[in-house]
């Protein structure tokens, strides 16, 4: 065989990889899984392992399901079947535990929000229960109790706007209560209502962005600004705003900053993740994502977000497709991310504390837990690294016969890779070979004879794991 020519460096194998499945199925195909990329100010790309999770608190009695969890004056607030905790102590009991679905999207997790005034207050509801707290008097009772024109049912979601909450009955009618007022029983006034419906579909999701309420529907979205009407609603519809994408499951909706990240769908598509910042709006699922997406089963669906070490993550989790996926939205990247059994990752809802830690709420053990980057693992166990290369030939299918491989990585005394390939697109793989990676240049020898090859790099230990890129040294043959 001749030499790769010694005026031109072999290209390095892709590390920095967008999911890349043919199909519904992730057993293919490029992707990250349990980490995420990042590139510094002199375009050098690594891949870092995810953060992991430590145990940040146990509420005494609340191994049940987790059903949301927010920050609200110091406290970390949370629900767990139908108690309510603020920083672990039980504060309240009887709230509502319905489980929602497709068909039935209201129950389970809680939106949350807070008002002003003299008193001010947390509220809460799932679409059937709403209630709200002051810190200090027990738990009032049911808003419907309270004031009896307070919405029957209202989808999830909050819009708090020059005072006043807003909040959304499924048939697209949306409610305002008094400024700084929910509890009283004049809080919320039969007039103060408008309809967000310029299409025949029905209401999801409502949501503030900015200065704006937003509607979501099955299939389109609307937006209103405080246009101070003197009588009825006081919202009035940004012209020209209205958006031919609606939602399809009120628990995939992340409000991040300026932004808001949901699972989206026109009347005539399929599944999207849609990303809205200011009143501009994009689709932010590729192709790939979006085949991921048409094969899942949307019953029932977990979101969270988590804002860490310059990155900004939206999580959201199939759990009856056993999946999770992970959109960076400074890197505008894909991953999938797992347990420990590589299965989805068991997390409800997010939120932070006094010290700006996140926060994330276990869907069933009554856990909550500190997403670090100081954690290698979740509570103890381990956090599975897999990085599944594309199929890689060089520019050209020419045979190369791979002398060395070497991983240019941390050096961490006591952490090895192990790393396999398929010569044949993913179908089979050959035996794990092991690198050590405490070593000064980590590397592999006699790595054979390929056309084209896909890699399998996986790290599963109690340590922290970050790779550059990986040199190639081989000798180009014929086709």
């Amino acid at each position: 065989m001749a030499q790769y020519q010694s005026v031109q460096l072999p290209p390095r194998l892709p590390l920095t990889v967008m999911t890349g499945n043919r199909n519904t199925s992730v057993d293919k195909d490029a992707r990250l899984v349990n980490c995420y990329a990042e590139i510094d100010k002199a375009e050098v790309i690594s891949i870092f392992k995810r953060p992991g999770m430590e145990l940040a608190l146990t509420p005494p009695g609340a191994a049940s399901p987790g059903r949301g969890v927010f920050f609200w004056n110091g406290n970390v607030i949370s629900i767990f079947g139908d108690k309510l905790y603020a920083d672990g102590l039980q504060v309240a009991t009887g709230l509502d535990t319905t489980i929602g679905g497709t068909n039935t999207p209201f129950g389970g997790v809680y939106s949350f929000s807070s008002i002003l005034g003299a008193t001010p207050k947390i509220v809460m509801h799932n679409g059937i229960g709403a209630y709200a707290w002051d810190g200090i008097n027990p738990l009032s009772a049911s808003l419907h109790t309270l004031d009896p024109d307070y919405p029957i049912e209202t989808v999830k979601g909050w819009a708090y706007l020059s005072g006043a909450q807003y909040v959304m009955q499924p048939a697209s009618v949306i409610w305002g209560s008094r400024p700084n007022s929910v509890t009283a029983a004049d809080s919320w006034d039969p007039l103060n209502f408008i309809s967000a419906n310029d299409e025949p579909d029905n209401g999801v999701a409502i949501v503030k962005q900015l200065v704006y309420v937003v509607a979501m529907n099955q299939w389109s979205t609307e937006i209103l600004f405080a246009a101070g009407n003197p009588v009825g609603s006081p919202l009035g519809k940004v012209q020209g705003s209205k958006l031919d994408y609606g939602c399809v499951h009120a628990d995939s909706v992340q409000k991040i900053d300026d932004k808001t990240v949901w699972l989206t769908i026109s009347r005539g598509s399929s599944p999207q993740i849609g990303l809205l910042q200011g009143l501009t709006f994009n689709i932010v699922s590729t192709p790939a994502i979006d085949r991921l997406l048409r094969g899942v089963d949307m019953a029932r669906i977990m979101s969270w977000q988590a804002k860490i070490v310059g990155h900004t993550f939206y999580v959201i989790t199939f759990p009856l497709s056993n999946l999770t996926l992970v959109y960076d939205i400074e890197l505008d990247h894909w991953a999938q991310w797992t347990d420990d059994a590589g299965n989805y990752v068991p997390i409800i809802a997010s939120t932070f504390d006094n010290a700006r830690n996140v926060i994330l709420q276990h869907e069933s053990n009554g856990t909550l837990l500190k997403f670090s980057i100081d954690a290698f693992t979740d509570v103890g166990k381990a956090i599975q690294v897999d990085i599944i290369t594309p199929v890689f030939d060089a520019q050209t299918r020419r045979r190369k016969q791979l002398n060395r491989m070497e991983f240019v990585s941390d050096q961490e005394l006591g952490s090895t890779l192990q790393v396999r390939n398929s010569d044949d697109d993913y179908q089979s793989w050959t035996p794990w070979r092991r690198v050590d990676l405490g070593a000064k240049r980590p590397h592999l020898i006699n790595c054979g004879t390929f056309n084209k090859r896909a890699y399998h790099f996986r790290h599963r230990q109690n340590l922290p794991f970050r790779i550059y890129a990986i040199e190639l040294q081989y000798d180009i043959g014929v086709l």
